[in-house]
């Protein structure tokens, strides 16, 4: 049963009757139309033709048609791997200005699938899916990305999903959905309700360049200290991790009391006042690599963040000790971030419920507690008990 497949097929037939008469073209890599096409060239195309034209052929697929005997998986993050600047044009002034954009789409994920298939592609493993502003800004788990459905369609992005998976099973593509639950935005709506799930930094803190070489960044470490941290890492003694400094630690605030939305930015407050003060503000702290340890000026990368998997005064701060290997005093049961974890272990159910998919992929999987993920992985199995989970690093 295909019927969300056979929905857009529908609609692209009447945007193509409706605007039959008005010259409506676009761009597309070539290699979209001609598999073989080289790499960087583009055709010009009636975009209601290209892609009622790619959703009837996959429609219409058979075995027979099999052009390869690999069985290869594809990587696919839909808004940047299909990202394309399209230009649409028509010879009418009214043409919508939201038709086809140039972010990837599910429709556009569609018509990209016969050209997966032909290069022998079984399986897609598809990257995080959820609300985002970009790639690795993930805002909300629970929420598709907006962007990632196509307007023309006049359907909801939850159907355009269920179109691509049901144009996946015609094929006899597998898809398997990526997760990442230890990273997530810097500017992540989630904080709004639940500030709690996240680490806090001064407003007024720089963040480390060369104009600032002492700014906000990735903790500095003495290669002595790195040597002892190695140490006790490699033999398994969690027991008092030597902690980063003092002047780093204090980059880092208290959970504010209230957290708003101000001109697209999170801002949190600290303590109520009548009067708006800087040094009352705070922002969720950009993340880094936290481990392996090197001796370098890393600076933070500003658009993501770690979730707070637990909560402890003394352990207020990001670094390898609060994330890739924490500290056994701050990982005891008591300090559990326990909302943190319902929420974590609701999100591939919530989408399992909704959706037929092949498998779950959890990305970062070492920076994720060990019982947090046994939690996860048992919440998957008590709504699908035969879907396939991968663990992976990156």
């Amino acid at each position: 049963m295909s019927k969300h497949l056979q929905k857009i097929f529908a609609r692209l037939t009447h945007l193509k009757k409706k605007y039959k008469k008005h010259n409506v073209s676009c761009y597309i890599p070539s290699k979209w139309l001609e598999y073989k096409a080289s790499e960087g060239e583009v055709a010009r195309i009636n975009p209601f033709d290209f892609f009622h034209g790619k959703i009837d052929e996959i429609i219409n697929y058979t075995d027979a048609q099999k052009n390869s005997t690999q069985a290869l998986t594809f990587a696919l993050e839909i808004n940047s791997c299909l990202y394309f600047e399209h230009k649409p044009q028509s010879n009418i002034k009214k043409f919508p200005k939201n038709y086809f954009p140039d972010n990837g789409t599910f429709l556009k994920a569609i018509a990209f699938l016969p050209y997966l298939k032909y290069h022998g592609f079984e399986a897609i493993e598809l990257q995080d899916i959820s609300s985002s502003a970009n790639d690795w800004e993930v805002k909300s788990h629970n929420e598709i990305g907006d962007n990632l459905a196509e307007y023309a369609l006049e359907m909801s992005k939850e159907e355009q999903f269920s179109a691509f998976l049901e144009a996946c099973r015609i094929l006899k593509i597998k898809v398997s959905l990526a997760f990442d639950f230890a990273r997530i935005s810097a500017n992540s709506n989630l904080a709004l309700n639940n500030p709690e799930f996240f680490f806090w930094i001064k407003s007024t803190a720089k963040m480390r360049s060369v104009k600032y070489p002492n700014g906000y960044g990735k903790v500095k470490y003495s290669a002595n200290k790195i040597r002892k941290i190695n140490k006790k890492i490699i033999l398994g003694d969690y027991n008092n991790l030597p902690e980063p400094d003092e002047k780093y630690r204090s980059f880092f605030t208290s959970t504010p009391l209230k957290v708003a939305l101000v001109e697209g930015k999170i801002i949190g407050l600290l303590k109520n006042t009548t009067k708006p003060l800087k040094t009352n503000e705070c922002v969720i702290a950009p993340g880094f690599q936290t481990y392996p340890l090197e001796q370098n000026d890393e600076e933070a990368y500003s658009e993501t963040s770690y979730f707070k998997f637990y909560n402890h005064h003394d352990f207020n701060y990001i670094a390898y000790n609060t994330i890739a290997h924490p500290d056994h005093w701050l990982a005891a049961s008591k300090n559990i971030n326990k909302e943190l974890w319902q929420y974590i272990t609701g999100v591939i159910p919530h989408y399992l419920s909704q959706f037929t998919l092949d498998g779950i992929i959890l990305k970062s999987s070492s920076l994720i507690p060990r019982d947090l993920k046994d939690q996860i992985i048992s919440e998957i199995r008590k709504t699908n008990d035969k879907i396939t989970i991968c663990e992976e690093d990156n």
